[in-house]
């Protein structure tokens, strides 16, 4: 970039790193954390094991042998949105 683009990227770039530090300085900076799974609502995080209020797995189904059998099977059968069974009926693994 040249001319007055590069100036403004340059002023944009300083202005955000002046917010970004005076975040970090005021103890409101945020960053991203590695974290394993355990169990359901269980992660592990810099060696603690913690409670994931903020995940999808809170049933704790994400490793259940069975649901993992029924995306097998989708993925075998196809899957996809369809219209409601009153347009196009029932069809494989749905079929009442």
């Amino acid at each position: 970039m040249m001319g007055p683009a590069r100036a403004m990227t340059q002023a944009y770039l300083e202005k955000m790193t002046r917010i970004l530090d005076e975040l970090e300085r005021s103890s409101r900076g945020r960053s991203v954390s590695p974290s394993a799974p355990v169990v359901a609502m269980a992660v592990e995080r810099d060696g603690r094991r913690l409670v994931n209020f903020a995940g999808n797995d809170y049933l704790g189904l994400a490793r259940d042998p069975r649901l993992a059998a029924a995306a097998a099977a989708g993925a075998r059968d196809g899957v996809g949105a369809g219209a409601s069974p009153l347009v196009c009926g029932w069809s494989g693994p749905c079929a009442p």
